[in-house]
């Protein structure tokens, strides 16, 4: 009996092991997509980190965060949010980018992003809303 209990156990295990490889694997085709209404920025940030959260400040796991070039929106990297909806992207060159985060139900944020190594870093927000509403996802730099 309790070898069929820990069979069970490690394949319970398993798959949730496979589900969140799998949402990770996702973020690796993630797609440039911009819907802002007004182009602001460039936030300039020396590391590409932060948190991404719902409306009500509560973060989202598994959210995938991606940095395009500016001028062809080719990927250069990509990681997915943890637990805590927290990310971080390093090792990215200098120069001018686009950061566009995306999750199921939730409008796409994108942002205009400057990297300089020599700044001081600040964190960013993502704000997710729901797609539909009238206004979309934002990133603030704190």
């Amino acid at each position: 009996m309790r070898s069929g209990i820990s069979i069970l156990f490690c394949f319970v295990a398993l798959t949730f092991t496979a589900v969140g490889l799998d949402k990770s694997a996702d973020c690796k085709t993630l797609s440039y997509e911009n819907r802002n209404q007004v182009d602001y920025g460039p936030l300039r940030m020396a590391i590409v980190g932060g948190t991404a959260e719902d409306s009500q400040r509560v973060p989202i796991p598994d959210v995938c965060v991606g940095v395009f070039t500016e001028v062809d929106h080719k990927l250069v990297a990509v990681v997915s949010t943890d637990q805590r909806g927290r990310f971080e992207l390093k090792g990215i060159p200098e120069g001018n980018y686009r950061l566009v985060v995306k999750y199921e139900g939730f409008s796409p944020a994108n942002a205009k992003v400057r990297i300089e190594h020599s700044r001081r870093n600040k964190l960013l927000t993502v704000q997710m809303r729901p797609t539909g509403l009238d206004s979309g996802s934002v990133v603030i730099q704190k």
